[in-house]
């Protein structure tokens, strides 16, 4: 299991200005004097490496997002699946008397994931819904033929690397894709990301989520419908689940199997995780996380980042400018204990019932 930051904020959460005034000494000078084009000085681009140096590691320690930014999270396997590590054990049960160092099944819980970096962002649908006319597959790539300009002067609600859902279409359902009428139409609910797009069309990207559960063959290599009804619009703070199944392919999970909430995703009723690869890291779990719409309080506009994590931020980097050693033993495990108790009330645990 890793995550990494996919995506990084846009801004800085602490100015060098604050960062000073916090630690008590001057601000460097901004610029070198008549330098034209206008050339930062090495003193103040130190304080800002340190001020992000400090705000990630504040974000790792309380796992937290200060601001918006991307986080792809990687697992080995599923809730309620078997750890692959553990084939191990039977391999070797005679060497280890039925034991090794890592029997355990790792997930707790069997419904749901949870997310690391918090807050989590819930996928939400968004902007103008677009109909959709006729739908093609072919080589991985959805090909929607639709009105996608609306307005004027006309504009075109799907841009490329935007995530669009469809809902509505006549596909076939999960077991039969190429069944009709639908029940459950096999493109429906699936994340696509976009290609392409112009005023009539746009092609998205289509790694096979659908395998069958008989012989693990992909389905539909292709398809097409030239009469297609219902509408494709996209998702903003997308979450995107993929994974290499039993035959090593790269799928992409349907939204209508999970849904997003309480910073986890959960299992919907009557749904299963899907069988994977036995291989590390086969599962990427792609999200959003970190809050842009924080209303005012405490006497402070909307949108600033909490004092909390301001405070914690200021104080590491600080320590980074002030003192430049290493948090090991006394004095300097001071820092540590402080750090981790400002950031305690961030780390927050489910308990099992």
């Amino acid at each position: 299991m890793f995550q990494k930051v996919l995506t990084p904020a846009t801004s800085a959460v602490i100015t060098p200005a604050r960062l000073a005034e916090f630690g008590h000494f001057d601000v460097p000078e901004q610029y070198v004097p008549n330098s034209s084009p206008q050339v930062q000085t090495d003193a103040f681009t130190l304080l800002q490496v340190f001020i992000a140096a400090a705000t990630e590691q504040v974000e790792i320690c309380a796992q937290f997002a200060c601001q918006p930014e991307q986080i792809q999270l990687a697992l080995d396997f599923f809730p309620n699946t078997q750890d692959p590590r553990n084939f191990s054990q039977y391999e070797l049960s005679d060497a280890y008397v039925s034991t090794t160092p890592w029997w355990w099944y790792g997930h707790t819980a069997t419904d749901s994931i949870e997310l690391v970096r918090r807050p989590v962002q819930v996928p939400v649908l968004t902007g103008t819904a677009v109909n959709v006319t006729a739908v093609s597959v072919s080589n991985n790539v959805v090909t929607v033929i639709c009105g996608n300009s609306v307005g004027s002067p006309a504009t075109q609600p799907i841009q490329v690397g935007d995530v669009v859902m469809l809902n509505g279409t006549a596909e076939g359902n999960v077991v039969q894709p190429q069944l009709t009428p639908s029940t459950t139409p096999f493109l429906n609910g699936v994340p696509l990301t976009v290609l392409t797009a112009s005023s009539t069309q746009f092609t998205a990207t289509f790694n096979n989520f659908y395998t069958l559960s008989g012989n693990g063959a992909v389905t539909p290599s292709s398809y097409t419908n030239n009469s297609d009804t219902g509408t494709a619009r996209a998702v903003s703070n997308p979450l995107l689940v993929t994974y290499y199944d039993q035959n090593g392919v790269l799928c992409t999970w349907s939204s209508i199997f999970y849904y997003v909430q309480n910073d986890k995703v959960t299992l919907t009723v009557g749904s299963w995780w899907p069988l994977t690869d036995c291989r590390q890291d086969c599962i990427q779990i792609t999200y959003w996380a970190g809050s842009a719409t924080r209303p005012a309080s405490n006497g402070l506009p909307a949108n600033v980042v909490d004092p909390k994590l301001q405070q914690a931020i200021m104080y590491l980097a600080n320590h980074m400018v002030q003192v430049r050693d290493i948090i090991t033993v006394e004095p300097t495990s001071d820092i540590g204990k402080t750090l981790c108790l400002m950031l305690s009330s961030y780390r927050t645990f489910r308990l099992p019932r």
